[in-house]
């Protein structure tokens, strides 16, 4: 009996040591509460004993200027606590934290002026920041809002105005951040377009409206080019109406396989840029060395060490009727060897003029040690291109040298091969044994060059209906 008495009291002084203390102020002391209207920390744990020294449970307190939630068991709220259906966001010390951004238990979370827990899309200086239905900021994802999408950096920050990447995927958001689909994007210089999904579109042929474009590696926009035999114009748009030259360079090379002696072919869309040239090299050039003439003494003219007025005429008879006492005379007026320094100035690297021409009054003296007169096809289309483009000499100069090459009078080779009232500026060149060519051609699908020089030993004048046959396949081709 005695032993099961000591035993009860022994329990009762064990749990009496496992119970927290009790508050001080529900103690009395003489009589009264040991506290009254203060705060007191018991076992880490914040309390509130009122003026009867009563603690205070479930109900918000003002202590200062900081305001507590004491929950149901009196100890004040800390951290995330729903207090009647609303969250809200308690310091450490129990103070509730109002009005700003701050950082919980790893998280950030956004309270108002009333410390409720804000939830959505929500403003930080000039940045803004989503926080979910807990009320934690979101980092480093795609936001949906309505039907928009939106993406929050590393730091929660809404992007805008800028390439997002996601797995293997670009994405883009507007300046108000909204991710864009279906749509083209400009950035910089450069045109990019989205899909329906928001993903940026790269290596392939993209069809807007009811037109086509291509867009390449990087996700550009490709603009005057050839894609794979397609040509897309300068605003993107495929043309349908451009050809590639290549299945024209197969024909061409078949049909003068069949022709008797060498011959070099040079053709270029000068819309597109796409060109081909058939056994370019030096050749003979007759009197297409008057071109490179014709260049040089504009240089000169635009020195000021020749006068315009002195050989106009002259110029106009070298070309338009390809005189060749004409072209004697510029070759003195200009200088000996000035053609040559020209030429190599300018890249002519297949060209030289080391003589006069002759049937002529004038052929003598003209000589200068550096060999015959030759020229390429490819050196003739440079400076046919050169000429439309204004870059020969001057704009002014270029102007002047395609009006002489329009009022070309020997039409019986690459202009034969083309429709009536189609403009061809040309320059022939012609021997018993050489037959040559050089246009511009403003057809109504492409304005192109078409050189064509022919290396045909005794034979020269009756070879000259093969530039036709060839420039009338080129026309043809370019014109369907």
């Amino acid at each position: 009996m005695k032993r099961k008495r000591k035993l009860r009291i022994l329990l009762f002084l064990v749990l009496l040591c496992l119970l927290p203390a009790l508050p001080a102020g529900a103690a009395e002391k003489d009589g009264e509460p040991a506290y009254r209207n203060t705060l007191k920390e018991i076992n880490g744990k914040i309390y509130y004993f009122d003026a009867g020294g009563e603690m205070l449970k479930d109900r918000w307190k003002t202590v200062g200027d900081r305001l507590f939630y004491f929950t149901k068991d009196g100890s004040a709220a800390v951290g995330v606590t729903a207090v009647r259906g609303v969250r809200y966001l308690f310091g450490a010390g129990g103070a509730l934290k109002t009005d700003g951004f701050y950082r919980y238990d790893g998280d950030v979370y956004c309270v108002n002026s009333k410390g409720k827990i804000q939830t959505g899309w929500r403003k930080n200086g000039e940045n803004q920041y989503f926080f979910n239905s807990r009320g934690v900021m979101q980092k480093d994802r795609w936001i949906r809002t309505g039907e928009n999408l939106f993406h929050v950096d590393g730091r929660g920050v809404m992007q805008k105005n800028r390439w997002i990447k996601t797995g293997e995927n670009l994405f883009h958001v507007s300046s108000r951040g909204v991710m864009q689909k279906d749509c083209w994007i400009r950035t910089g210089e450069n045109l990019f377009h989205v899909d329906s999904r928001g993903i940026l579109q790269k290596n392939r042929w993209i069809r807007v409206s009811d037109k086509v474009y291509y867009v390449g590696d990087h996700g550009i926009m490709q603009r005057d080019c050839w894609i794979d035999g397609h040509y897309v114009g300068k605003d993107g748009v495929y043309d349908s109406s451009k050809k590639d030259l290549m299945g024209l360079k197969t024909k061409m090379e078949s049909a003068i396989r069949s022709y008797r002696g060498s011959w070099s072919v040079y053709v270029k869309n000068l819309d597109t840029g796409q060109y081909f040239s058939i056994n370019n090299r030096s050749m003979y050039a007759a009197s297409l060395i008057k071109l490179y003439a014709m260049g040089a003494v504009y240089d000169r003219i635009e020195q000021g060490k020749i006068s315009e007025s002195s050989v106009s005429t002259t110029i106009k008879n070298m070309i338009t009727v390809s005189d060749n006492t004409a072209f004697n005379t510029i070759v003195k007026k200009v200088g000996l060897t000035y053609i040559n320094e020209w030429c190599r100035k300018n890249g002519y690297t297949g060209t030289n003029q080391g003589h006069g021409l002759s049937p002529s009054s004038n052929n003598y003296g003209l000589r200068n040690g550096s060999g015959s007169n030759v020229t390429s096809v490819e050196d003739c289309g440079k400076f046919l291109e050169s000429v439309y483009r204004g870059t020969c000499v001057s704009p002014a100069s270029s102007q002047k040298m395609l009006g002489y090459l329009k009022k070309q009078q020997r039409r019986w080779k690459i202009p034969a091969g083309v429709p009536g009232g189609v403009v061809v500026a040309n320059k022939t060149g012609e021997t018993d044994s050489y037959t040559h060519d050089a246009a511009i051609v403003y057809s109504k699908n492409a304005v192109y060059i078409l050189v064509v020089m022919g290396n045909t030993p005794g034979s020269g004048w009756s070879s000259a209906s093969n530039i036709t046959s060839l420039s009338r396949m080129t026309y043809n081709y370019l014109n369907p």
